[in-house]
């Protein structure tokens, strides 16, 4: 399936739930609210996997985007690492700490995936402006709308001179 919005992504999603618990784990802890460096550290790198995704979601060139995944998959490794730390600290039970962090590895793991996907399109991406075109994604066999024998259907529109 084709994702239309960046919201459709799993990446995204994923990253997304993984801020959301960071957020979660922040608010429950009284000793990492007063370590004011630690906690904006923590939540910029935990705001940074889905932003960074989002931003290269809206490049549409596969080069582009494979290197902001690149920085959404630094920024979620960096707050698992941070979550981790946190509960080194006493910041946050080493139970809720590992929930966190597995779901930030979960997020790495879908995001990376999806980079390795959109590499694929890169040398397509590079012959097309080698050829001096604009390039656009063509429908793989695993697209959604290659399922269709039929091409959609549009009206037709008549040439006004």
């Amino acid at each position: 399936m084709v994702a239309r919005t960046v919201d459709e992504l799993l990446a995204h999603q994923r990253a997304h739930a993984f801020k959301l618990q960071v957020y979660r784990l922040l608010r429950s802890s009284p000793e990492a609210n007063r370590d004011w460096r630690f906690r904006s550290q923590l939540s910029e790198a935990a705001a940074g996997g889905p932003m960074n995704i989002a931003e290269g979601f809206r490049r549409f060139v596969p080069a582009e985007f494979s290197r902001f995944l690149g920085y959404a998959l630094s920024s979620m490794e960096d707050g698992v690492r941070r979550v981790l730390d946190g509960a080194d600290r006493g910041y946050f039970s080493l139970e809720d700490a590992t929930a966190c962090a597995n779901l930030g590895t979960f997020a790495i793991r879908t995001t990376g995936k999806l980079n390795v996907s959109v590499r694929g399109r890169i040398p397509e991406e590079r012959a097309a402006r080698k050829r001096g075109e604009r390039w656009r994604p063509k429908a793989r066999a695993t697209d959604a709308r290659c399922s269709s024998t039929t091409a959609p259907s549009t009206p037709h529109k008549k040439n006004r001179l």
